[in-house]
């Protein structure tokens, strides 16, 4: 450690590399307030996620070298502890997003990483750093904080953040991580006035202008990193709580529809009468369940999600395939069923489905279900649940349940999935289809060896597939 005396480059880089850790923070918990959960499946959270924890243990390396010149051992081995546990929650979090691995194990890192931090904080207040006011109030505040998200993360896992409380606990848990970081602006307080007091003979000299290279270097990296990527997932957040120009245009000649239920629950959808309406026709009806880039409450947002909408809603389509268009709209962090993390709206779904059909001749025999990820995993769902409703299903990239697979044999399924898939591993996809084979249906099954989750493209260019869907009716 004596390579990198303690100078008045190294406060002043220090100070830097945490003011750059201090705008990471609070830009994450930023986005992660203004987009949820949906902040994890940004195309660029992943690169955005290197970035913080480089960010984070850059200026951990200057208090860890501050901390071991001042013998401020418990601080020491708290903040080697936190850097460790970063590391791992980064890599727990990486495994999870791209294979939907160690899941069981990303909260009980958190709990380290805070317990960690609990540790850095009391040796703040316990050892002779607490002689120093600044530190003694980094200490307190640190402890406060670790504090707090441990009561927030310990309620949200054993009462969940749906009900009103729940949301509460939530954004307090969101605030306090922003404050937490900010609490950091205390060391550059520290370090400055610690610098202003150095004398001039110990400012750093020719033979330590490397070292100030090398401060300068990776200071400058950040900067660059952090406006890069930075810039790249608020753009993308923005572009996943707003409606693209083409959504918006596409859901132009839809009505704009909600359904209550008796329980109070709402359901936003669009809805679409085929081009040659006639009341008292009766017509088929398709269900356009959108994926993840559909979530929201604006009802205009599931048209960019929705393969089904997206491949039906333009004239030459309507004009071939006249059909009720029902295009429903998912709540952020809820599913249309089969994923275990996120509470189900199907019932409600259902409910509007049913309430339609009160109000319009729709063909009882000629129900289809289409849907892509998230609209894939609903698809697979819903004719688990309610076979007897529908006479088609297209699930894409989605999962279904190899139990019920006696249950649809019945059921026409043409489903999609690419291989390299590291969102919904093809694996979802694979069993569910066998599963069914060996109870005795015969589903179709298009799997492309080289595409990976978005293989919407090459689902819209299948032959004929449109036309098998419409060919199905049930007897």
């Amino acid at each position: 450690m004596n390579a990198f005396p303690i100078n008045r480059d190294f406060y002043f880089f220090g100070s830097f590399l945490i003011g750059l850790y201090i705008v990471a923070n609070t830009l994450q918990a930023g986005v992660q307030m203004w987009v949820g959960y949906q902040m994890f499946w940004l195309p660029s959270f992943g690169s955005w996620l290197l970035v913080t924890c480089a960010i984070y243990l850059l200026p951990s390396l200057f208090l860890l070298k501050y901390y071991h010149q001042n013998q401020y051992r418990l601080a020491f081995l708290g903040t080697i502890a936190s850097s460790i546990m970063v590391l791992l929650q980064v890599i727990v979090l990486t495994a999870i997003l791209r294979a939907r691995q160690l899941q069981d194990f990303y909260n009980p890192v958190l709990y380290l990483l805070l317990f960690a931090g609990l540790v850095h904080a009391a040796g703040l207040l316990t050892s002779d750093a607490r002689k120093k006011p600044l530190l003694k109030t980094i200490g307190l505040g640190l402890g406060i904080v670790n504090v707090i998200l441990l009561i927030s993360l310990t309620w949200m896992l054993l009462s969940g953040n749906n009900s009103s409380t729940g949301i509460f606990v939530q954004k307090l848990a969101e605030w306090t991580t922003i404050a937490g970081g900010l609490v950091w602006a205390l060391f550059i307080r520290q370090f400055m006035g610690e610098r202003s007091l150095l004398k001039e003979e110990q400012v750093s000299t020719e033979s330590r202008k490397s070292i100030a290279d090398i401060y300068a270097f990776f200071s400058f990296m950040g900067v660059f990193f952090i406006l890069l990527f930075g810039f790249m997932i608020v753009k993308q957040g923005y572009y996943n709580t707003h409606a693209t120009p083409a959504a918006r245009k596409m859901a132009n000649p839809y009505e704009f529809r909600s359904y209550s239920s008796s329980k109070g629950e709402t359901l936003q959808y669009r809805f679409l009468k085929p081009l040659d309406y006639e009341p008292g026709k009766k017509f088929p009806m398709v269900v356009c369940l959108h994926g993840g880039a559909g979530w929201g409450t604006d009802n205009t947002r599931q048209f960019d999600g929705s393969l089904a909408a997206q491949m039906l809603s333009d004239y030459t389509s309507r004009e071939k395939y006249q059909a009720f268009l029902f295009v429903p709209q998912c709540p952020p962090m809820h599913s249309w069923g089969g994923i275990p993390a996120y509470k189900s709206i199907d019932s409600l779904v259902f409910e509007a489905m049913a309430a339609l059909e009160r109000e319009f001749a729709i063909d009882e025999k000629r129900r289809y279900v289409m849907g892509s990820s998230l609209g894939g995993y609903g698809t697979w769902h819903f004719i688990s649940t309610r076979p007897e409703m529908f006479a088609a299903a297209i699930p894409i990239s989605g999962e279904g349940d190899p139990d019920f697979a006696k249950e649809i044999v019945d059921v026409p399924v043409w489903a999609f999935h690419g291989r390299t898939d590291i969102n919904v591993p093809v694996s979802g996809s694979q069993h569910i289809i066998q599963a069914v084979k060996n109870a005795g249906g015969s589903p179709r099954y298009t799997e492309y060896p080289d595409r990976g989750h978005d293989i919407w493209k090459q689902v819209r260019e299948t032959p004929d597939l449109m036309d098998w869907m419409f060919a199905q009716a049930k007897e």
